[in-house]
């Protein structure tokens, strides 16, 4: 009698663990978000820590290159963004949107069809066009933010102004004088 109810106890534990383990995955298998994965050259730090090559990245991170280094964030269908030397960017995206915050320096982005992207600078927001993939460059300098759209189309937004920048065309916003700032190169 006591070995009967030893093995039903047993039996039964197992069997609720099994079914935990199979609900447990299928709700792990369930969650996909977009992780991307960063590729450096030089000395690049993610949320003020040096990252090495091959290293995944979450949404929200800081990602800030140094003279001579730069790091390419490959998002897999959502896009792809190079952050160039001397930069300091913040980067979110999901499976249907990339939305950065450059601070300082310069970044190309290039986003797929489908893709809501924006990067916001403190002079103006490039917009670019969801309906296709789209490849463009930020610049952030302290006085003004230049835009250059490679491919596709982007909207340069400065207040309540929205500039259309096609492909092969350039915008700028700001003050294009360097009083208080160290030199362009």
């Amino acid at each position: 009698m006591l070995g009967k109810n030893i093995l039903n106890k047993l039996t039964s534990l197992v069997l609720t663990v099994t079914i935990l383990s199979v609900y447990s995955m299928v709700a792990l298998a369930g969650t996909k978000g977009v992780n991307g994965e960063i590729t450096v050259t030089g000395s690049v730090t993610v949320n003020g820590q040096t990252v090495v090559s091959n290293s995944t990245i979450v949404s929200g991170s800081t990602i800030v290159t140094g003279a001579n280094s730069s790091a390419t964030i490959s998002l897999g269908k959502v896009g792809r963004i190079e952050v160039l030397p001397n930069s300091n960017f913040v980067l979110n995206f999901a499976d249907s949107s990339i939305t950065g915050i450059i601070e300082e320096g310069k970044v190309r982005v290039s986003n797929g069809a489908g893709i809501a992207t924006t990067i916001t600078s403190k002079h103006s927001v490039a917009i670019a066009d969801a309906g296709q993939a789209n490849t463009f460059i930020v610049e952030a300098e302290c006085s003004h933010t230049h835009i250059d759209t490679v491919s596709g189309a982007v909207t340069m937004r400065t207040g309540n102004t929205d500039k259309q920048v096609a492909a092969g065309t350039d915008a700028t916003a700001g003050n294009l004088t360097q009083t208080g700032c160290k030199p362009c190169f």
